[in-house]
């Protein structure tokens, strides 16, 4: 197979003739100059000798760069799988943490409330005992024959002395234990009990509970309490 090339450096045209084909006349051209004698120091020995230089040592380079560039990659990959896992494990602890001290809160909320029910209940429980023996101690607050006749003895060493009995307003059993205190009185011919005997009052605040007995001012500050009044202070007397 006989090729033949023709080269002008003058013009920088080849003329190829090709017997058998052309795409191997082509390839032949290109290899001896033909197409690429445009580009810069192709036709020179120390010019194509640099540019070759230039472009090893720049791919040597770019090929080093291209290395360090996968292994800073691979690191940084590396150290985001990382960071994404100690991410993970750190959320998953501040949320176990964050449940732990909810239910620590609603374990305290509900012990709070335990045992402010139980407060509760037990100042009921104590209010109704209070409640069911002042009842006890209401219902049964009535003078027996024995006090009476103690009472009336008494009483009837100071006739004609003044007394005023009073009760709350309403206060339908203390009338009642009042009314018998009335009648020992006018038995003993006490002056005060005329009539109904009995005064009924309002008290600002809570009302007094169980017997009283009061002296007027003026006895006290003359030192004159008479002796009617200090039985019934140390036998009566809340």
């Amino acid at each position: 197979m006989a090729r033949r090339c023709t080269s002008s450096a003058s013009d920088r045209r080849s003329h190829c003739e090709q017997e058998p084909s052309r795409l191997e006349a082509a390839r032949y051209c290109i290899a001896t100059g033909g197409i690429m004698s445009w580009l810069p120091g192709w036709n020179s020995i120390d010019g194509t000798s640099t540019i070759h230089d230039f472009f090893e040592i720049a791919g040597i380079v770019f090929l080093g760069l291209l290395v360090v560039a996968e292994v800073i990659a691979y690191a940084y990959g590396h150290r985001h799988s990382e960071l994404v896992v100690e991410h993970d494990k750190t959320s998953s602890a501040e949320r176990q943490q964050a449940d732990i001290d909810k239910d620590k809160r609603h374990a305290a909320e509900a012990e709070k409330f335990r045992n402010e029910l139980m407060s509760a209940q037990k100042a009921s429980e104590e209010a109704n005992n209070r409640a069911a023996n002042l009842e006890g101690r209401v219902a049964s607050r009535t003078l027996s024959v024995p006090e009476k006749n103690t009472i009336l003895d008494v009483l009837a060493q100071f006739p004609g002395e003044q007394i005023s009995i009073w009760v709350p307003m309403g206060a339908s059993e203390a009338i009642s234990y009042a009314l018998e205190f009335v009648a020992l009185f006018r038995q003993a011919n006490w002056k005060g009990v005329e009539n109904y005997g009995l005064n009924q009052a309002l008290w600002s605040g809570q009302p007094p509970v169980g017997l009283t007995v009061f002296v007027s001012k003026k006895d006290v500050d003359s030192n004159s309490i008479p002796a009617s009044a200090i039985f019934f202070w140390s036998r009566f007397n809340n």
